[in-house]
């Protein structure tokens, strides 16, 4: 899922902060939604939070239009679209301001001015420290 949602930010020129946005509201609406889901459901998440995602992040967002026919290849009307839309906004109680590998990156590359190379390993460990602690909280319960 991770490769196509690459593919198609990069074909369709989305953001970069549009990807980085699209997965995590892909994990998080994975961790959250309370019913079982099957395999072929995943392709449905992914093109409902990278709708959602470019409406944030891009400025000329994708249509459900665009993604019904150019990007899922019919395999979504733009009704179905947009009722996936609000069943992931419902299950996320609306929070899709969320901070990504993407934010975090940027904002230490700003405010660092470290070397390149100390900069990709200082975000790799940002990286593999936040993917922990998400890991760790899905184990436990929240106090």
């Amino acid at each position: 899922m991770l490769d196509w949602l690459v593919e198609v930010t990069t074909t369709f020129k989305c953001s970069e902060k549009t990807y980085y946005l699209a997965v995590a509201l892909f994990d998080n609406f994975l961790f959250a939604f309370p019913a079982q889901l099957q395999n072929n459901d995943v392709h449905g998440i992914g093109i409902t939070a990278l709708y959602i995602s470019s409406k944030c992040e891009d400025t000329h967002s994708l249509s459900s239009e665009v993604i019904s026919e150019r990007i899922s290849h019919g395999a979504y009307t733009p009704t179905q679209i947009k009722a996936r839309e609000m069943i992931m906004l419902r299950t996320l109680e609306f929070s899709v301001d969320l901070v990504t590998f993407y934010d975090l990156h940027f904002n230490l590359m700003r405010y660092s001015h470290l070397k390149s190379k100390i900069s990709n390993l200082v975000f790799t460990k940002i990286s593999e420290l936040s993917t922990m602690i998400l890991l760790m909280s899905m184990q436990y319960p929240k106090f």
